[in-house]
């Protein structure tokens, strides 16, 4: 079984490789299709994943998930690999963890927003151009709605977190008027 760890190494180095012929982009894309193919498929998964099924017929159901969805030989090497290794219930793990790669070497980051309300396309723009002043990247926002927050927007970007909500500004107060500090 692999651990975090050992996805990431799956990751780096199918990234060196790829790296290395200019095709992260491709290659990402084609890891994400299998990694779809096979995390979309319980039937699939289980029979590639179960320790009573022999390796001999989860390398057969591999090849021929390859011959259906053709792949460049470096992709087809890793699934392979990850056959070999009995690592497929890793391939989440390891998607993400290339993908990770990818925008690390395009200078992309991920933020998380949060908002009372659904944001409008140009709102999450502004959002998005904000954080990348902010971060020195280019930013790549997921939202998501939270109503508790009243009002506002919470963004993550990496391990910083930006609270704007207006559910935090009224704890503040809150907390300021049970210690008695001034309000002004």
């Amino acid at each position: 079984m692999a651990s975090l760890a050992s996805a990431r190494r799956y990751a780096r180095a199918l990234f060196d490789v790829a790296s290395k012929s200019g095709d992260v982009d491709a290659t990402l894309a084609e890891l994400k299709g299998f990694g779809d193919a096979i995390g979309g498929n319980a039937d699939l998964q289980r029979a590639l994943t179960s320790p009573g099924v022999p390796l001999g017929a989860k390398q057969k159901i591999m090849s021929e998930l390859v011959a259906l969805q053709p792949v460049s030989r470096l992709v087809s090497r890793l699934m392979a690999l990850i056959v070999e290794n009995d690592d497929v219930n890793e391939l989440a793990r390891i998607v993400e963890a290339y993908e990770q790669r990818v925008m690390d070497f395009h200078h992309v980051v991920r933020a998380e927003i949060t908002s009372a309300v659904p944001l409008a396309a140009d709102q999450v723009q502004a959002l998005e151009a904000s954080l990348g002043a902010v971060s020195g990247a280019r930013v790549v926002v997921t939202s998501t709605v939270d109503p508790a927050l009243l009002g506002g927007v919470v963004a993550k970007v990496g391990s910083r977190v930006y609270d704007g909500s207006v559910a935090r500004h009224l704890s503040r107060i809150r907390a300021r008027l049970v210690s008695g500090e001034s309000l002004q």
